[in-house]
């Protein structure tokens, strides 16, 4: 099985959890796509289910939506970050 590699590891800015970002790849692009349907709000929730792990564990929807507004914000800029690294 191949090891998932590691974009980041983060301290969440109100649970103080460290949260693990993972590096994306176009399945997970896809299947965050997929899921949205066009709904963008729903499209960055799937990412951060698709690549943030805590405890060495994924999260699920459920779990992002009880977390604080600040850390699911915080994530979401982290992954945002990783998609124009290395674009000028």
């Amino acid at each position: 099985m191949k090891k998932d590699k590691i974009f980041t590891t983060v301290k969440l800015p109100v649970s103080d959890l460290e949260a693990v970002v993972l590096e994306g790849t176009g399945k997970n692009l896809f299947n965050a796509l997929t899921i949205s349907k066009g709904d963008q709000g729903l499209f960055s929730k799937q990412l951060i289910i698709e690549l943030v792990r805590i405890d060495d564990k994924g999260i699920n929807s459920e779990e992002v939506d009880e977390m604080h507004m600040r850390d699911v914000s915080y994530l979401q800029e982290v992954i945002s970050l990783m998609t124009k690294n290395g674009i000028d």
